[in-house]
């Protein structure tokens, strides 16, 4: 081989150790702030600060929330892969009746200044979905005869954002359930 092959591989070399390196010791903090920040995410959901979250065991992604250990309902994930952009996350807060007390989108890739109406701190068009529940609206947009607002310019976003809000609340239907049986049964 000659030198300059020689030096280039071993910068080659000295930078992939050091990338393995760092990608190893920071790992575990990355993850940490990954998990606090959606933590900060999940809490801007509920309309009461004061309320504490717990992880439900036997769901990967629903967390309950509690004011005074009194459970109040729980978070779920909302996902949708439809907007204009591409995926969209979000958390949506349920009463234990499945009424909806909170959304938050967390993730999103739409058009700044036309797609991201769904964000809490540009608009409030998130807020028509507050009080509605599984059966008690029509999840599409007016424009497609359902109950809720589109903004203009933001049709695929808004309609993909509605969508999943039925969907999720449709999906939830029976985590509500077993809560309910789970409530009636330790008041007993």
């Amino acid at each position: 081989m000659n030198k300059p092959v020689k030096t280039f591989t071993t910068i080659a070399l000295i930078c992939a150790v050091t990338l393995a390196v760092m990608h190893w010791l920071t790992e575990n903090r990355i993850k940490h702030n990954q998990q606090v920040y959606a933590l900060a995410q999940l809490a801007k959901v509920l309309p009461n600060a004061n309320e504490t979250l717990t992880k439900q065991p036997s769901t990967a992604l629903v967390y309950a929330s509690h004011l005074n250990s009194d459970p109040t309902g729980f978070i779920l994930p909302l996902t949708t892969r439809q907007g204009y952009n591409g995926a969209i996350l979000g958390w949506l807060a349920v009463d234990l009746n499945g009424q909806v007390r909170g959304i938050r989108i967390v993730e999103h890739n739409e058009t700044p200044g036309i797609g991201d109406v769904i964000e809490t701190a540009r608009s409030d068009w998130l807020n028509q979905f507050i009080q509605q529940q599984h059966g008690s609206a029509i999840f599409e947009l007016k424009r497609d005869q359902g109950t809720f607002d589109h903004v203009s310019g933001a049709t695929i976003t808004t309609r993909a954002v509605t969508r999943a809000v039925g969907k999720t609340l449709a999906n939830a239907q029976p985590v509500l359930i077993n809560s309910t049986a789970t409530e009636k049964r330790s008041d007993d």
